[in-house]
């Protein structure tokens, strides 16, 4: 399972770049990743983000949950997070 955070503010979304190794191929997602400890969804969620944006964040409620269009994971579900500061 992927947990990633939305931040949407002034009707942008941030999305990090994401270079796939083995084809060279780039392409944009919301920043998050798999549960790799005893954390909650949220904890991921807020250290997933941490760590690839810089950012803290608050995750403020479940937005969604679908499959992943990559192929990587079974399910995605997503947050939606809103900025407390920058690291």
């Amino acid at each position: 399972m992927r947990f990633q955070g939305a931040i949407v503010e002034a009707d942008c979304i941030l999305l990090i770049r994401f270079r796939d190794p083995v084809t060279k191929r780039s392409f944009r997602l919301i920043p998050g990743g798999g549960i790799e400890s005893d954390e909650t969804e949220e904890e991921r969620v807020a250290h997933e983000l941490r760590e690839e944006t810089n950012l803290e964040v608050k995750v403020e409620r479940f937005l969604l949950e679908q499959g992943d269009p990559a192929g990587f994971y079974p399910r995605v579900e997503t947050y939606l997070c809103r900025v407390k500061s920058r690291i």
